[in-house]
């Protein structure tokens, strides 16, 4: 082997050897990185609040969105939606529950076609429900405002609108974008946008305020 050619392997191995270094040995695949973008969305407190402008109200309550999250799982055919006016709610919802003396506005996007039941939430209109179901609707929405015992001071579902999606493609990790026309019960309306980020679901849909099982009995 001459020199040059010694001296070509050489520069070779040193830029491999770099190389090695620099990456760890070894490139994360697609799915590795999807699954850290979405362990890191769910860990940042900053990533888990979202936000939101809601004007109107119900009952003489009204809601001043401090956080907004959406959840959903890979492939299901429904995908909620959470504004409140606390912070700390995919926390709270991760427990199984609602933030303490939170004012909420709850909606759950549903497919219901045979042809879009595993795809991916996509931006269009979804209609509140009011009879049979439509291939993308509003299955349900509703408002509550609760005290400092969890109890519902006010309670009422939306009985007309429509929720419009306007994130091209809602994944996993990111964000869900969007906006709302709401009759609520009767008479009351309400009316806003979204930015919701993405928050793990709970096994089970929420109930009472996780805060308060933790609080010490005095």
């Amino acid at each position: 082997m001459d020199l040059q050619t010694r001296t070509h392997l050489a520069l070779v191995l040193a830029l491999a050897g770099c190389s090695g270094a620099t990456s760890g040995g070894a490139v994360p695949s697609p799915e590795a990185s999807a699954a850290a973008s979405v362990a890191a969305a769910s860990s940042s407190p900053a990533a888990a609040a979202g936000t939101g402008v809601v004007t109107g109200n119900v009952a003489g309550h009204s809601l001043s969105v401090r956080s907004a999250v959406f959840m959903w799982r890979d492939k299901a055919n429904d995908m909620q939606v959470v504004l409140a006016d606390k912070d700390g709610l995919c926390e709270a919802l991760r427990e199984g529950g609602w933030p303490t003396e939170a004012t909420l506005l709850y909606f759950t996007l549903k497919h219901n076609a045979r042809d879009n039941r595993d795809a991916p939430f996509t931006a269009g209109d979804y209609p509140v429900r009011s009879g049979a179901a439509l291939p993308q609707d509003t299955k349900q929405a509703s408002f509550t405002r609760l005290d400092d015992l969890c109890t519902p001071i006010a309670s009422a579902k939306a009985t007309a609108g429509v929720v419009h999606v306007s994130t091209k493609e809602v994944a996993l990790g990111g964000t869900a974008e969007g906006a709302f026309e709401l009759t609520i019960g009767a008479s009351d309306t309400l009316e806003g946008r979204f930015t919701a980020t993405f928050c793990p679901p709970p096994d089970q849909e929420p109930h009472g305020c996780p805060a308060l099982a933790r609080s010490p009995i005095e």
